[in-house]
């Protein structure tokens, strides 16, 4: 069965990127020549880079244009959660940069924490990265009740670690959407404003079933996927 022009296009792009044309860190030819050169619409177009951006050889930088990532395609990261020891464990193998933190008071927020609307509480704002890669995985906003910290929250990465303890945490809740990025956290991303994005939002629960941290996860759809195993239960 003949592939898809598209997937034809992107087999070829992916050829001339491992023979180093272009190479690592040079841009793509636009968009006008890549249609050109193989004679098809501009749809076809994007969905051949898409391919190629999902495969991890090409990214797009705002103010850069597309440019070679890597000479060799590879799979989007895979965030395998069948428990809550998988899941926390996915939190340690990863480095969380913080960009910000803040004592907050939010009543919205508060009430995702079933706190009352004038409880003060940490907001983290930062990216998470894989090992060995420098894309950003997604950015993350954390929030949860603390101890007492310094006023600049210094201690804010022990916090983290002793109230995501895997002994700690008796459930989890967990909401899976697909959104468009903004421009904001595009561009701490390092990808393109209006592209699809996989929002990840966790409610973590202690021991005594009272609410100890809320996340958000914003990913660039094509680094990251989710997958599960389920399995009948026996009552």
């Amino acid at each position: 069965m003949k592939k898809p022009r598209y997937m034809e296009v992107a087999a070829t792009l992916s050829e001339d990127i491992a023979n180093g044309s272009p190479g690592l860190g040079q841009a793509l030819p636009p968009e006008r020549q890549l249609c050109e050169r193989f004679a098809i619409s501009r749809h076809t177009c994007r969905e051949a880079l898409r391919v190629l951006r999902e495969q991890g050889l090409i990214e797009t930088v705002q103010g850069s244009g597309t440019r070679v990532a890597s000479s060799s395609a590879r799979h989007r990261a895979d965030g395998h959660f069948d428990d809550i020891d998988q899941l926390l464990r996915y939190g340690r193998e990863t480095r969380l940069e913080l960009q910000a933190s803040e004592w907050l008071e939010d009543p919205i927020v508060a009430g995702y924490l079933s706190l009352p609307a004038d409880t003060r509480f940490i907001r983290l704002l930062g990216l998470r990265h894989r090992k060995g890669e420098t894309l950003p995985l997604c950015r993350v906003r954390i929030f949860g009740v603390a101890k007492p910290l310094d006023r600049d929250l210094r201690g804010w990465r022990e916090w983290l670690i002793e109230t995501l303890a895997v002994e700690r945490i008796a459930r989890v809740e967990q909401l899976i959407t697909s959104e468009l990025l903004t421009g904001r956290d595009a561009r701490s991303l390092s990808a393109e404003a209006g592209t699809p994005a996989l929002v990840t939002t966790r409610r973590y629960f202690g021991l005594k079933q009272q609410a100890l941290a809320y996340a958000v996860s914003v990913h660039p759809a094509e680094r990251f996927q989710i997958t599960s195993t389920l399995v009948r239960r026996n009552d």
